[in-house]
């Protein structure tokens, strides 16, 4: 995915030498600054493709509307020869559009010269928090103090919503800031929602969208026999038709000609129905439905507890069954045809999930894995 060189992309490191630098207020040379290749994957973790989308289709935003850079490259970070490079000084008068910030163990950098980088220019900040820790309540006022306001990527919509306190995973890899200047751009090219959307009203649905969202999709096809016995025996269990609503709620959240506010309520609408469900009932289908949710929010945590919990009752050797509808765990999975190897379609969805989410996890000790040379128990058909 290359970028023109109009998009301006500036990366702060906190790595050796340069680790506290900024933050003590000691001006460091633009050497010690990385300035990222073109390049929405070098910008992000290449295990979450969805942020590299995301960022793509921003930086892309910004090269049309641009004009020629005021400021563009950066010397290698490996070049520290004497006199090289600008001082932060220098670069705080520049234009940047993009900005990631890497703060390691620090809450967030309060040098004179990074308030005047963030002051003078209006960025889309990537702030990568701390992997062992929740994001810094400390560090959003800080950036609130520069009237940049807190975000979070919603990786199944493509775009930023509001950090909200109820959140029921707030353990993001990557916050985003803006100001309101760069949101409303980016809200105008629907990559942002501005306002708090009231998650606890639910989307009025046809009941069936759901069929209609899914049938074209080969595992689904290889199902459908299976799934009209299950709805015709279930059709008045109140949990089924609790999943139902929120298979259909997903269906709308996946409509791309609908506003990002309305698909958003209708993505969290879906979540808050699964997990509703689950407390009533667990089964692999249900399970199945809130990995995929739960990662189109970017809920890693809530998404990585969930499949090692399907691996586990893989694992258990006890027959489970797929003849109640689910969603696909991912993207890749629903576009592959299972065959008659459903049990083997799921096992390797679920290693795929749990790879992708393993290095983000909070609690990734004692993590429940398939063996290599481990078979998964037949699955009734």
């Amino acid at each position: 995915m290359e970028l023109a060189a109009k998009t301006n992309i500036v990366g702060l490191i906190h790595e050796d030498s340069c680790e506290s630098l900024w933050m003590k207020g000691i001006p460091i040379s633009v050497s010690d600054i990385r300035g990222y290749p073109m390049e929405a994957e070098t910008v992000c973790d290449a295990s979450w493709p969805q942020e590299a989308h995301f960022l793509q289709h921003v930086f892309e935003m910004d090269d049309n509307d641009a004009a020629e850079p005021a400021y563009n490259g950066f010397p290698d970070k490996d070049d520290d020869r004497p006199g090289t490079g600008a001082d932060m000084r220098e670069l705080s008068g520049s234009i940047i559009d993009f900005m990631k910030i890497d703060a390691g163990s620090q809450p967030f950098p309060v040098s004179e010269e990074g308030m005047s980088l963030l002051r003078r220019n209006s960025p889309l900040v990537m702030y990568n928090t701390c992997q062992e820790q929740h994001f810094h309540l400390e560090m959003m006022q800080a950036f609130q103090t520069l009237g940049y306001e807190a975000y979070r990527l919603v990786p199944g919509i493509g775009c930023l919503a509001p950090i909200q306190t109820d959140n029921s995973d707030t353990c993001d890899l990557n916050l985003y800031f803006c100001k309101s200047d760069r949101a409303s751009r980016l809200s105008a090219n629907a990559f942002l929602i501005r306002q708090n959307i009231d998650i606890t009203v639910g989307v009025r649905t046809d009941p069936h969208l759901w069929v209609e969202s899914l049938q074209r999709y080969p595992y689904v096809i290889q199902m459908a026999r299976l799934w009209a016995q299950f709805i015709v025996m279930n059709g008045n269990d109140i949990l089924w038709r609790m999943h139902q609503e929120a298979l259909s709620s997903y269906a709308v959240s996946r409509m791309t000609q609908l506003p990002p506010e309305d698909r958003f309520q209708a993505l969290y609408w879906a979540y808050l129905l699964l997990e509703d469900i689950l407390r009533e009932k667990a089964t692999f289908s249900r399970l199945m439905s809130l990995a995929r949710v739960s990662s189109d929010l970017g809920y890693r945590e809530r998404t990585f507890s969930v499949v090692k919990r399907l691996l586990r009752m893989l694992d258990s050797h006890e027959e489970v069954s797929v003849n109640e509808p689910f969603l696909a765990i991912s993207e890749h999975f629903e576009a592959l045809d299972p065959g008659l190897e459903i049990g083997g379609w799921c096992l390797h969805s679920f290693m795929e999930a749990h790879e992708r989410c393993r290095t983000h996890s909070w609690g990734g000790a004692g993590v429940a894995t398939a063996s290599a040379d481990f078979q998964p128990p037949p699955i009734a058909l």
